[in-house]
């Protein structure tokens, strides 16, 4: 695998409008959806790092959740149009994933959060203390367990 250290990034930002079918009676984001957003944003960004889940699966590894954490600020309500984001911000023994809602029109923060993800080896059917090589490959950095 050829990797261009210089193009890679570790954040992704996508745009999610909300539809009728994930607020409540009052219009605000059920706070379950929160999560969905989170989903969507880190998809996006292992997807950019051409690593999605079948690629990771692939791989040989897979990586489970295994922490979340959100803090709801504000609200976000129907049909606003909401930046999500995701970046990574730890992968040496896990990944952690922060990420940032914010209101497009006023830039205000609605929501943050973190996820924290294990590789999980396929073959060995075991949790891994530390990232596989494969993922430092990904994402263009050198592994310290080399």
């Amino acid at each position: 695998m050829t990797i261009n250290k210089t193009q890679i990034s570790l954040k992704k930002e996508i745009i999610i409008n909300p539809s009728f079918h994930e607020v409540d009676p009052m219009g605000v984001v059920w706070h379950g959806n929160y999560l969905k957003f989170f989903e969507k944003a880190r998809e996006a960004l292992f997807k950019d790092l051409h690593f999605g889940y079948t690629e990771m699966k692939q791989s040989g590894y897979v990586w489970p959740i295994i922490e979340v954490k959100i803090k709801y600020r504000r609200p976000a309500v129907l049909e606003s149009s909401l930046l999500v984001s995701a970046e990574i911000v730890e992968y040496e023994n896990e990944i952690k994933i922060e990420y940032l809602i914010r209101d497009q029109e006023t830039n205000k923060i609605l929501t943050t959060g973190m996820s924290r993800q294990m590789a999980f080896d396929l073959k060995k059917k075991q949790g891994c203390l530390t990232s596989p090589k494969v993922l430092f490959e990904v994402l263009g950095k050198e592994s310290p367990y080399a």
